[in-house]
């Protein structure tokens, strides 16, 4: 009696705890015990009285006859569906669609985007390029993107003579902010100024692209200099040197120049780059009003005035059949105006002519260089849905291999300091190249003129327009200063 009471006791703990185990697993679980007919089955423990001589193995056959109730939820072995739930199906790319100008080419433009997508498999990058003709057609087709809200998430602009600041005033690009803290992404890569130039009301909106320090660079025929025995340029020269060096380099027949010593950029920022190193500049500082009146422009337009038709030593804009640059790889001129990409485009053309120097414009009466930040920038448009895949792109757009490529195959740099130190530009470009980082690190080097109206195309286009008639010679500089004046204070007085 004592040893069946103790039975009961053991059976009825055991079904307690099978009772327990299968309640979470299968509601039917309390059915189990009135058919559990086993647990009076006195025969299941008989074995062990048999086994008489071994008492300590009698409790463990109580404790084998247990699996026959777990063995009974079974179902609930495949009943942990949740696990067999199947997977869902893997997230679609987010799509972030390019927009940039045709000339960047589009096998050297997206050359790296295939590898992007093995790095990021969650986005997808799309290239859009954009046909144009003329330089402004580009930026009328984004504004036409704008108004029909089909602009790429990341696009390129143009913070020098492109409308970007105007268009970031009309809210079509967002600010950069959060997105560069969010990715710890370190702004220290890129020259300060070019920071700068990207920037409305203290708040950046792009990040820099192909950059370049205004066309302050004269490159030169060393083999011209040898010839008339010049010394080679120095960033020590002045203006008035320039003019006798020009002089010694021009040959003539008679009243015929066969080669001029310098064939000039008359553009409206190569005229603002001369007016810079005296001092003054095509608009006053606050972007509101013409200073072409005031004396760093006057001594700057007469300079040039003077080359041309006084001195006769450098080109007039009749005298250039296609451009100035042309007329240098053919000999025609001595020295030329150009930007810094020249020093890797330029070898090509020249072939085994002739050796070429650099040197920069020279310091004027204000005491500086001439300098101005030409950039291009990759900003984000502003209803862009995907913000941050948009900027690891942009990102990604703008490193240092892109970059890399970009520079030695086509001549654009961006700015980039690791770039413009980078050892293989170092070595392609040699000392000419030496003369390029003195200008990016110059203190003086500033931003581009840029109206308080934004109206930068057209303020430029009137100073073209006005001062054509000065290197042609149909006009003096007296004389055309007060037309000039007035026509830029029409635009300047223009609302945003």
């Amino acid at each position: 009696m004592g040893t069946s009471s103790k039975r009961l006791s053991r059976r009825g703990f055991l079904e307690l705890s099978a009772l327990l185990g299968v309640t979470a697993v299968a509601a039917c679980a309390p059915a189990p015990p009135p058919t559990a007919t086993p647990a009076p089955k006195p025969a299941a423990p008989a074995p062990p009285p048999t086994a008489a001589p071994k008492p300590a193995a009698a409790a463990p056959t109580p404790a084998a006859a247990p699996p026959t109730p777990t063995a009974a939820p079974k179902p609930a072995v495949a009943a942990p569906t949740p696990t067999a739930v199947p997977k869902p199906a893997a997230k679609e790319a987010v799509t972030v669609r390019v927009t940039y100008r045709l000339t960047d080419k589009p096998e050297m433009y997206e050359r790296l985007f295939p590898r992007f997508a093995q790095e990021n498999p969650s986005i997808k990058l799309v290239g859009e390029p954009v046909s144009f003709g003329a330089y402004e057609e580009y930026f009328a087709k984004l504004a036409s993107l704008m108004a029909a809200d089909t602009l790429g998430d990341v696009v390129w602009v143009s913070a020098g003579s492109g409308p970007f600041l105007s268009q970031v005033a009309k809210g079509f690009f967002r600010p950069l902010e959060d997105l560069v803290s969010a990715a710890n992404y370190d702004l220290k890569v890129w020259y300060p100024s070019a920071l700068e130039a990207l920037k409305l009301g203290g708040k950046l909106y792009a990040l820099p692209s192909d950059m370049h320090p205004g066309a302050q660079f004269i490159y030169y025929n060393k083999k011209m200099f040898d010839a008339a025995s010049v010394k080679y340029p120095t960033s020590a020269w002045t203006y008035e040197d320039f003019v006798a060096v020009a002089g010694k380099l021009t040959k003539r027949s008679g009243d015929r120049v066969d080669v001029f010593g310098w064939a000039p950029w008359t553009t409206s920022w190569s005229q603002e780059i001369i007016a810079r190193s005296h001092g003054g500049s095509f608009i006053t500082a606050d972007g509101k009003k013409s200073a072409v009146k005031e004396a760093p422009v006057g001594t700057t337009l007469e300079w040039l005035y003077d080359l041309m038709h006084k001195h006769k030593v450098a080109t007039r804009k009749q005298d250039i059949a296609k451009d100035a640059n042309e007329m240098f790889y053919t000999e025609q001129a001595g020295m030329t105006t150009a930007l810094s990409g020249f020093i890797f485009s330029a070898p090509a053309r020249i072939g085994d002519k002739f050796k070429m120097g650099t040197v920069r414009l020279p310091k004027g009466k204000a005491g500086k260089f001439g300098g101005m930040v030409h950039i291009g920038g990759q900003a984000i448009y502003a209803k862009t849905k995907n913000p941050n895949e948009a900027f690891k792109a942009l990102a990604f757009i703008v490193g240092l291999e892109n970059a890399l490529i970009r520079a030695l195959e086509v001549g654009g740099t961006l700015a980039r300091r690791d770039l413009f130190e980078h050892a293989q530009l170092a070595e392609k470009g040699g000392d000419n190249w030496k003369v390029v980082l003195e200008a990016m690190a110059d203190p003086d080097l500033k931003p581009y003129f840029t109206p308080d109206n934004f109206r930068t195309s057209e303020m430029q286009s009137v100073i073209d327009q006005n001062t054509d008639a000065f290197w042609t010679g149909n006009q003096t500089v007296a004389k055309g200063l007060d037309a000039l004046d007035s026509a830029l204070n029409v635009v300047l007085a223009k609302p945003r």
